[in-house]
């Protein structure tokens, strides 16, 4: 391939988007990551081109955020190992898509029954925000 592509992972503080970082370093796609997480502590953001602070996935500021970065950045792919984010990107990928052409690579609404992962493996709070047991709330 001679083009570079661009890849958002978003959630890169857990491990499945860890995972994601590492299969695009070793793979023969070129391509330009950057890496975004709800927490400046997060492990990936540095073994990314460039680190991005994100909001959380499901805050009203998210679809925004996540359009506006993929038109300044030239996102063509969005990626996240996180079960809540991936629920969110679902519910916004075909107007991530119109609005930026870039494919937000999600299981469909469909697919997800458009519901949040269930509670074992995060902290959440009574409005529905959830991180992961690892990360520290904002």
């Amino acid at each position: 391939m001679s083009s570079q592509v661009t890849v958002l992972v978003l959630g890169v503080g857990g491990n499945v988007s860890q995972g994601i970082l590492k299969a695009l370093a070793v793979s023969k796609l070129r391509c330009r990551v950057l890496g975004a997480c709800i927490s400046p502590l997060a492990m990936g953001l540095y073994d990314v081109d460039r680190a991005l602070i994100q909001p959380w996935s499901n805050s009203p500021e998210f679809p925004d955020w996540l359009i506006e970065t993929c038109k300044a950045e030239g996102i063509n792919a969005v990626l996240s190992g996180v079960p809540r984010v991936v629920s969110d990107l679902s519910q916004i990928s075909a107007e991530v898509l119109d609005q930026t052409g870039a494919i937000c690579i999600a299981s469909s609404k469909e697919c997800l029954g458009a519901r949040p992962p269930p509670r074992g493996s995060f902290i959440c709070s009574p409005d529905d925000t959830c991180a992961p047991r690892s990360s520290s709330r904002p």
